[in-house]
């Protein structure tokens, strides 16, 4: 009876190791040889498998990148205060509210519209 729930155990290990190693992109044959660790070697001593396999088995393998994700380069903005765009037209610096997105012209420290304050 013990040496079939030990066989379980053995056999349970080799399986989450398994899939662990398959699951981070690991070459086939690291992963073999992995999973016959935790099953050939004797439980107690395929104990010492498993913890190898976090300290040393992990080391350098890259997890798989997903073929439906893009690299994207994205600069975030200060926000530090609203800063004076020049429209086309007028040639007057002008702010727009942070709150309601009014235009606010430069010489006012409050928003027309919802009064909200300038910085």
């Amino acid at each position: 009876m013990s040496s079939i729930l030990v066989l379980v155990i053995q056999l349970a290990i080799a399986y989450w190791i398994y899939n662990d190693a398959k699951k981070i992109g690991m070459p086939q044959m690291r992963i073999l040889m992995w999973t016959l660790g935790t099953i050939v070697i004797p439980l107690p001593m395929s104990l010492l498998v498993v913890a190898a396999y976090f300290f040393i088995g992990k080391k350098g393998v890259k997890p798989p990148q997903d073929n439906n994700t893009i690299d994207v380069q994205a600069e975030v903005l200060p926000d530090d205060e609203a800063k004076p765009e020049i429209l086309a037209d007028s040639k007057k610096p002008v702010m727009y509210c942070r709150m309601c997105g009014a235009e606010i012209p430069f010489d006012k420290s409050a928003c027309p519209k919802c009064n909200s304050v300038v910085e």
